[in-house]
This record gives structure tokens, C-alpha cells and sequence, in this order.
């Protein structure tokens, strides 16, 4: 049996005048919440939507991504490159979408927490501290090659590209 894919705020826990968190999910292309074991080719969706009372400059929202075994894999905000490509936050509603690193996991089950701050400040979301979780399963696409059908040795499955050296 699945875990859920998708977190609604129903309690109105981490309730905050800086990021209120309404919605975590995984989506797929069309938007809807993926409710089956996705492939590692998949085009897949982290969703999170939240209401903002108070604009806050050191506001950090993102997930953190721990495998089967609660290995940290990553954890990325919006805030990660340059300030010229940070979203706009603005009052009021914000649904904000980030891409699931294609061929980078391998077969397996997964589980996100959502992250949520104010950046040296405080914790909205904190990771380990019963943030928001959302889960999914990989299950095949690990690779077009002939060779690597099945979960492979280590944590991650990342198809990465080979050259000949001269």
C-alpha cells in the first residue's frame, strides 16, 4: 500500500504569518497527485502552496528528500542560485513547483519533508521534527540500457554521461 503523496494543511499546524503551508505533493505533468509508483524517468512535480500574511526577505521553502533507510539525500530551496532567480513571494496565495531530478534514484521507496524558514531566524518546517511528509516509489525507467533493469548497489541510480578520453 502507497503512502500518501500529499499533505493538506487540515489542522492549520505551522501556522505562521510568514508561510502558512495549505498543500504538499507530488504531481505529475497535468497536475494531478501521483498515487502509484512513478518511474525514474517520470516527469514528476514537488508542489507547495502556502498563504503569506507578512513579506519576510530570509524566507526559505523547500523539501528534503531521505531514502527507505532515512539517508539524507538533498535538501533544496528556492532560494539555492542566484538572487536574480529567486520566485516571487508575494501576500497572499503561492503555489510554488520544482522538478524531480530525473534518472538520479534508484528503484525504492523515498519520503519528503517539507522545509520550511526563516533563513538564521527560526523554523517554520523543520526536517526530523515532524515536518510535513509526502512519499514515492520508484519502480523501473532506472535506464535504457539492456543491462540495468533492477536496483542497483547504493543509495542513488544516476545515469550519468560517458566519453571517450583521448
Amino acid at each position: 500500500d502507497l503512502k500518501p503523496s500529499e499533505w493538506l494543511n487540515e489542522t492549520s499546524s505551522f501556522n505562521n504569518e510568514n508561510f502558512n503551508p495549505t498543500k504538499f505533493a507530488l504531481q505529475n505533468q497535468l497536475g494531478e497527485t501521483i498515487s502509484k509508483p512513478i518511474r525514474n524517468d517520470d516527469d514528476v512535480y514537488i508542489v507547495i502552496e502556502g498563504d503569506v500574511k507578512e513579506l519576510h526577505k530570509a524566507l526559505c521553502v523547500g523539501y528534503a528528500i531521505f531514502d527507505e533507510n532515512n539517508n539524507l539525500l538533498y535538501w533544496t530551496y528556492f532560494t539555492d542560485s542566484e538572487f536574480k532567480y529567486w520566485l516571487t513571494i508575494k501576500e497572499g496565495g503561492n503555489k510554488l513547483r520544482s522538478k524531480l531530478p530525473k534518472r538520479l534514484f534508484n528503484q525504492g521507496a523515498y519520503r519528503l519533508e517539507l522545509l520550511i524558514s526563516l533563513h538564521f531566524i527560526k523554523w517554520i518546517a523543520e526536517p526530523l521534527k515532524g515536518s510535513p511528509s509526502i512519499f514515492f516509489e520508484i519502480q523501473g525507467g532506472l535506464s535504457d540500457s539492456p543491462y540495468w533493469m533492477v536496483r542497483r548497489p547504493g543509495i542513488l541510480g544516476p545515469v550519468l554521461e560517458w566519453k571517450n578520453a583521448d
